[in-house]
């Protein structure tokens, strides 16, 4: 009848708090949908140990790192067991800003859990200190 019918394909009801779509990719006869995994709710707090009451408190600037590593294999228990040379900062995620007005707290959410190689993801937070351009200058180890 030469009229033209555009389909589409939409995932629906992905409003999950287990898992985000990640792709989804399309070639003439076939449509893939992935969705991955999310991790729960990284916070970070800055705790002042020691600081007297007078002393000017200021910002204090948080970056997003993750380790990866294979279910299978030994997995460091405690953070200082961590080797920091192996440490990625998680890419497309704000740094934030911790101050009074944020009562020295952030958090990020809706991460993957998992990398698309299998790994489990942990995450954690550290101390940056940035640039006037706001790349990252140095890292509190």
């Amino acid at each position: 009848n030469g009229v033209t019918y555009r389909y589409e394909i939409r995932e629906v009801n992905t409003n999950s708090d287990d898992y985000i779509q990640t792709s989804m990719t399309s070639t003439t006869n076939k449509t893939n949908l992935i969705n991955t995994v999310v991790a729960d709710k990284i916070v970070a707090n800055k705790e002042w140990v020691d600081v007297p009451d007078n002393v000017v408190k200021t910002d204090v600037n948080v970056a997003l790192y993750k380790y990866s590593y294979f279910l299978d294999s030994e997995y460091p228990l405690e953070r200082k067991d961590i080797d920091i040379n192996k440490l990625e900062l998680v890419e497309n995620v704000p740094i934030k800003t911790l101050n009074t007005s944020t009562n020295w707290e952030c958090d990020w959410d809706r991460l993957p859990a998992y990398e698309n190689d299998g790994r489990k993801i942990v995450y954690l937070a550290y101390e940056v200190e940035l640039n006037s351009d706001g790349t990252i200058k140095n890292i509190g180890w």
